[in-house]
């Protein structure tokens, strides 16, 4: 067997390169799409990029406004769900160009402050790429998709810079705060999935996760009642990893996790909420 190779591509391969072939810039002209597809192949490949391919990508990034939302979600869905760190490729869209085209109120949250003593790991930015890594180890329920579960997570905190607040303390001291990110965060997620035509089902889902997602951190001081609605509700298992994984990505406490899954094992041979008198 004879392979015949005009391109190099092999010795590519073996330095574990991503490169267009000849001239990058007429590649990417050619399809615009090609610029997020090289991103998805080196992070799921865990490939370099070419220094004259990145530097094309830099140049023609703005071109990827005219690719439409169904491709550019498809591609964007993949890097997120395929790369062997999700949150090293989101910062890789940022760094080549790409993010401030498909995902501007993403890129937004670069710099945003948060409270140190619950976000030690840093701006908002950090925290959602450090979840988007941690997804990783998340095991898929039959109740949600992985694609699901990415977005809730890159999307939960996507409001944090416009409700950003400052309170000065009676020490002087400045507290950081984000009253009701989580209910403003829900409305503009649903924005943008309607911009990259995600299914309505898959849609309400993760809208609903998202203007939700503070629950669980409210957990141990609920009323019993109150507290079977949010176990029982359909999309629990959903926020549920979302919580675990926010966990984490922070200062790594997981105590209301914990305390929800023994709840839910408790509740596991009881009815938790009521049969509906009606339906739809």
């Amino acid at each position: 067997l004879e392979i015949v190779d005009f391109v190099n591509g092999q010795d590519d391969l073996k330095k574990r390169i991503v490169k267009s072939i000849g001239d990058p810039d007429h590649r990417f002209c050619e399809d615009h799409l090609r610029m997020l597809r090289a991103v998805r192949f080196a992070h799921s490949l865990e490939f370099d990029i070419d220094s004259e391919t990145y530097k094309s990508i830099k140049k023609n990034a703005h071109k990827i406004s005219v690719v439409s939302s169904e491709r550019i979600e498809n591609e964007l869905s993949r890097i997120l769900i395929e790369s062997q760190k999700p949150g090293d490729a989101l910062q890789t869209l940022h760094d080549i160009g790409l993010l401030e085209y498909i995902l501007p109120e993403v890129e937004k949250l670069i710099g945003v402050e948060q409270p140190p003593d619950h976000h030690p790991e840093g701006d908002v930015f950090t925290h959602v790429k450090l979840m988007l890594n941690l997804s990783k180890s998340s095991e898929i329920s039959p109740n949600f998709s992985k694609r699901e579960l990415v977005y809730s997570i890159l999307f939960h905190d996507i409001s944090k810079p416009e409700m950003y607040m400052e309170e000065k303390q009676e020490d002087g001291t400045i507290r950081i705060r984000f009253v009701g990110h989580e209910k403003k965060g829900a409305e503009v997620t649903k924005e943008i999935l309607n911009r990259l035509k995600i299914s309505s089902k898959e849609k309400n889902k993760i809208v609903d996760v998202i203007a939700n997602h503070m629950l669980p951190f409210q957990s141990k001081q609920m009323k019993l009642s109150t507290l079977k609605k949010l176990i029982g509700s359909p999309n629990f298992d959903l926020l549920l990893e979302l919580h675990r994984i926010d966990g984490l990505g922070s200062k790594g406490l997981l105590d209301s996790y914990r305390f929800l899954n023994k709840k839910r094992e408790e509740f596991s041979n009881k009815i938790v909420l009521p049969q509906r008198l009606k339906s739809g």
